[in-house]
């Protein structure tokens, strides 16, 4: 089969190398040069404290943040200069804008974002084509970086994370939430167990995307702030823990065992806990932990 080449060089299947330059500008919360073959896009993300009047309900409060865009070419962006966009925009640059908006807003989650707009501004400095998929995508990418700065400044709660970031590294990196450990990597230790809408999970096998708009717990809830949960007291008690990697992991499994079966027969209890994989202390005194919390959580219900 023979393939044939473009003006470029390039084969028919052959894919324009991409190169995005992150933090391309100074002021902007977010910003890249996204260079797609020899077409380039300054791409930047702005955030407002506010949103569209359209957006505000009947007290004046915002019922969901936004994402917005606009796009432009600069005279000499192509082979022969054409007129700066001055007033009236044309009916292809207006679609455009229209499309990065979409496109954008569909892959985030509007009230995250609550009080404010990020304004998605894309500026072509080269075209050779591909030009609103090159803005698409760089729009994306500084949006990413605009919202992990608003994330780490406190302005928002929720954020994007990496489509192949785990729960796990998005609990640790993102969240700092680091007492949930990292053990094996692949589901057999435990040790990165939380639940998930009540159910338990090793952290470590779920991509952190899937967990958008469920109720995740980790051993930092477990507890409060000045008193230890019951099962944390019972663990200390029959000194049932030692280098502490499984510790968390252990906790979190024993108060879901608990909520699905107030009273576990120590068969059962192991059985619940074959999952979590202790190197240290061994198992007796985690048992003795576990049917000492079962029965103080039962005597005091």
């Amino acid at each position: 089969m023979t393939i044939n080449t473009r003006s470029d060089g390039r084969a028919d299947n052959e894919l324009r190398p991409l190169i995005i330059t992150p933090d391309y500008t100074k002021y902007a919360e977010g910003s890249v040069l996204i260079c797609c073959g020899n077409t380039k896009v300054i791409c930047t993300a702005s955030v407002e404290n506010k949103v569209p009047h359209w957006l505000l309900d009947e007290h004046n409060n915002p019922r969901h943040g936004w994402i917005t865009a606009e796009y432009g070419m600069l005279p000499r962006s192509t082979g022969s200069r054409r007129r700066r966009e001055t007033g009236t925009i044309q009916g292809r640059t207006q679609e455009i804008q229209r499309l990065i908006g979409r496109s954008l807003r569909s892959a985030a989650n509007l009230h995250s974002l609550e009080k404010h707009t990020v304004w998605i501004d894309c500026d072509v400095i080269q075209a050779d084509g591909g030009t609103r998929t090159a803005s698409i995508t760089g729009g994306f990418v500084a949006l990413i970086y605009a919202l992990r700065k608003m994330f780490d400044n406190g302005d928002i709660k929720e954020f994007l994370c990496e489509p192949g970031d785990t729960l796990l590294q998005t609990l640790r990196d993102e969240l700092g939430l680091t007492g949930t450990k990292e053990g094996c990597g692949s589901g057999d230790c435990g040790a990165c167990s939380v639940t998930i809408n009540g159910r338990l999970v090793c952290s470590c096998l779920v991509l952190g995307v899937e967990a958008e708009g469920n109720e995740i717990e980790t051993v930092e809830g477990i507890g409060e702030s000045d008193k230890l949960h019951v099962i944390q007291e019972k663990f200390l008690e029959h000194a049932a823990l030692q280098c502490g990697i499984c510790t968390p992991g252990l906790i979190v499994s024993t108060k879901a065992l608990l909520e699905e079966n107030p009273n576990p027969t120590e068969e059962e209890a192991r059985y619940y806990l074959a999952g979590n994989l202790c190197r240290c202390t061994g198992y007796d005194k985690i048992i003795r932990a576990v049917m000492d919390s079962a029965e103080t959580i039962r005597g005091g219900a």
